[in-house]
């Protein structure tokens, strides 16, 4: 064995699980690890798909298979991304029995925190097993026989039936036959191709975006059409990525703009109207690919602050100009919009009744949070009184957009205007779920003694130093935020903290 690799902190990678010290760490890091795989650990790439080392190894030899872009879940996965999968499952098995002359591979994915997942992006374990002691399973006594097992899930019949149904309708990959319209093209067909009828367009890319009036379409057409041709993205998906099933953040789709394009490409006699349809994961490689007159990108069509996103970087690496604009004609349906809306939004998040556990007040942050129209970062808090068996429901709220929800979708992120790092707290368009929920309170008369606040991301610094002069009692939190500042203010004020996983 070599000396490369060494120094302080790779030791301290090396020794982390058998020292256990893995807790202590995993459970102070504010961000998605797997969204920023360092290329040095990688092994292979393809597809999308990286075969990489793990820096908290189980045993020597320990190989991972992660997606790069934020899945999670292995029903988001491609057709092409499940292959590449299954083709690391055999490299990685090869690989081990190479280099470490150990022929047993045990493939684990563990689905979820109540399975101890400690980071939601999938990833699959590829774990060198030399001996039965690194997964002895103790086993229970059972209440059911096999055929007791069989009638329990044959009782579900109706119901596995409805979530096939579900499944095929959100998940199955949508089956795209070329198309024989001259203006309408597909990236399944040109990924591996020739770009060329792109690239001899010369045109101005309106990457896919969100839904958009017929109006502001039209406005988008005037702006953008005399000075050559448009080609506009549509997503294969029907929400923002990030943003799924929330009412929204919903992506416009052709059936909403078509008759405007099959009108402009008739009585237009120089510049037409294009379609290009793909995944929103494909927006990075497309802006590698194609050579666009000009992007352009409307507010609200994506997830976190468009800076730090790659498709950024692949853009102004390769100087092809773009601009943000507005999902709006002006203000007023900005306003109207927001109204529109609020009320779908509301029934989505509307929280479930009686006394809830723990684990379910904190289900009910994070499904506050799908309230927000904070594209950068979405949080919500569910205020409970402790009761006997449980929690009472007091109050929900998230980081809501002011002066009103859609202000940054029309105006801009302010975020996104001054290049803001991800940590840096200086640049908000929303008030913090916290400050909302003290709002509330004082607005409805909600007395703070003795309550417990759930939250899916721990308290910044500044409604960490609030919630000191606070008679709430508990907080309750999934995610870290500022290296666990809130955490030893709080506790060091007095207050009961946990996180909940």
């Amino acid at each position: 064995m070599t000396n490369l690799g060494h120094d302080a902190k790779q030791i301290a990678y090396r020794d982390a699980r058998s020292g256990g010290n893995y807790d202590g760490i995993w459970q102070n890091v504010g961000k998605c690890v797997f969204c920023d795989l360092r290329d040095k650990y990688i092994l292979r790439e393809e597809n999308g798909i990286a075969l990489t080392i793990t820096l908290f190894a189980y045993i020597d030899g320990h190989l991972m298979i992660v997606p790069r872009r934020h899945v999670e879940s292995p029903k988001e996965f491609t057709p092409e991304e499940w292959e590449t999968v299954r083709k690391f499952m055999y490299l990685a098995k090869k690989m081990i029995r190479q280099a470490h002359g150990i022929k047993g591979v045990q493939f684990v994915q563990k689905d979820g925190v109540a399975a101890q997942s400690t980071v939601g992006h999938i990833h699959y374990h590829a774990i060198p097993f030399d001996s039965p002691d690194l997964s002895t399973w103790h086993f229970r006594k059972l209440a059911n026989t096999p055929l007791q097992n069989v009638a329990v899930y044959k009782k579900l019949g109706k119901k596995i039936d409805e979530l096939a149904q579900k499944y095929d309708e959100k998940y199955k990959e949508q089956t795209v036959t070329s198309s024989t319209d001259p203006y309408e093209f597909d990236w399944a067909d040109l990924a591996f191709g020739s770009k060329k009828p792109l690239n001899e367009l010369n045109a101005t890319f309106i990457a896919a975006p969100r839904q958009i009036s017929t109006k502001r379409f039209t406005q988008l057409v005037k702006t953008y059409l005399p000075k050559g041709n448009i080609v506009l993205g549509l997503a294969k998906e029907k929400f923002v990525d990030g943003f799924d099933d929330q009412p929204q953040f919903v992506m416009l789709q052709a059936a909403d703009v078509q008759k405007i394009i099959d009108k402009v490409n008739v009585a237009s006699p120089k510049h037409k109207i294009y379609t290009l349809r793909y995944a929103q994961r494909d927006a990075q490689f497309i802006f590698q690919k194609v050579n666009f007159a000009q992007v352009i990108l409307v507010n609200g069509s994506w997830h976190r602050s468009f800076h730090t996103r790659p498709e950024y970087y692949t853009l102004t690496s390769r100087n092809i100009p773009f601009s943000m604009v507005s999902p709006f004609t002006s203000e007023d349906e900005a306003r109207e919009y927001e109204a529109a809306i609020m009320p779908a939004v509301q029934q989505f998040i509307k929280p479930p009744t009686g006394v809830l556990t723990d684990v379910q007040m904190l289900a009910v942050a994070k499904q506050a949070a799908a309230g927000s129209f904070a594209t950068d970062y979405q949080t919500g808090v569910a205020l409970g009184k402790p009761t006997k068996n449980g929690y009472t429901l007091l109050a929900t709220t998230y980081n809501k957009v002011v002066p009103f929800q859609t202000y940054a979708m029309h105006y801009g992120a302010l975020r996104e205007k001054h290049l803001s790092p991800p940590n840096d707290i200086n640049f908000y368009d929303a008030n913090h779920a916290e400050i909302m929920l003290i709002i509330t309170a004082a607005a409805q008369g909600i007395d703070l003694t003795g309550t417990t606040l759930f939250i899916n991301l721990l308290p910044c610094p500044a409604c960490a130093r609030m919630f000191c002069q606070t008679p709430i009692a508990e907080f309750v939190y999934s995610i870290d935020h500022s290296d666990g500042y809130a955490f030893d203010l709080l506790t060091k004020a007095g207050k009961k903290v946990r996180r909940l996983v």
